[in-house]
């Protein structure tokens, strides 16, 4: 398990160096490559943001206690004695 995460840690640079290829194109700038990269990386960025944002919310859910927006402790607690 260590030389696995080793071994993930030593190959970002490559992964780096690939990329930067990929983006610069092998015979020169193409700057199509650079924008089907450019957009991928938007795409993956705002999918990952979004899917750590709702993990967040699934994790820090059952924590409970939490107001929401417009309503207050209070708010919550009166509205479950009346029953509504």
């Amino acid at each position: 398990m260590q030389n696995a995460l080793v071994e993930l840690f030593e190959s970002i640079p490559e992964m780096v160096r690939q990329f930067t290829d990929i983006a610069l194109g092998a015979g020169g700038f193409d700057p199509f490559q650079f924008t089907m990269l450019l957009s991928g990386t938007v795409f993956v960025t705002i999918s990952v943001v979004f899917f750590g944002y709702l993990v967040v919310g699934a994790l820090f859910r059952p924590l409970g206690g939490f107001p929401t927006p417009g309503r207050g402790h209070r708010d919550r607690r009166e509205d479950e004695f009346r029953g509504n």
